[in-house]
């Protein structure tokens, strides 16, 4: 038999880690919380102000949305009469009452108030997307 090798192998690790804190720093850390408080307060300040500056902004946004309703109403209403007044100035210009430089004067009214109709529509649609910008609405819109 074959005798065993008895050999001792030692394996021995050691570690040395040192931490160092600084109790007493002449006051910087004090000062540095201090800092950091009052610049905590300054962006609590920002915040709420342009939280007050987007209320403000949807407020007014809201307010001319509405304006812009009853604009779209009267607009409708104003094309409606002067289409009811180029269908009069017709018989009247077909029967010889009114000239044709009357005639195209009623024309020229009825343009102009359908042109004043379709700006009507597209500042409504212009107001609406707006709130829907500031709300948050469009971004809804593509999820």
């Amino acid at each position: 038999m074959d005798a065993m090798d008895n050999t001792n192998s030692a394996f021995s690790t050691s570690a040395n880690v040192a931490i160092s804190y600084d109790i007493y720093k002449g006051g910087s850390r004090k000062i540095a919380v201090d800092v950091a408080k009052i610049e905590k307060k300054i962006t609590d300040i920002k915040f709420k102000d342009l939280e007050q500056s987007l209320e403000n902004q949807l407020a007014q946004e809201f307010e001319l949305y509405n304006v812009r309703k009853e604009l779209l109403f009267l607009a409708e209403e104003n094309l409606n009469a002067a289409e009811l007044n180029l269908q009069l100035s017709k018989l009247k210009f077909d029967s010889g009452v009114i000239s044709s430089f009357n005639y195209r004067d009623v024309q020229t009214l009825h343009l102009n108030t359908a042109l004043n109709y379709q700006n009507a529509i597209y500042n409504l649609i212009q107001s609406y997307y707006t709130l829907m910008r500031i709300t948050g609405g469009i971004v809804e819109d593509f999820n």
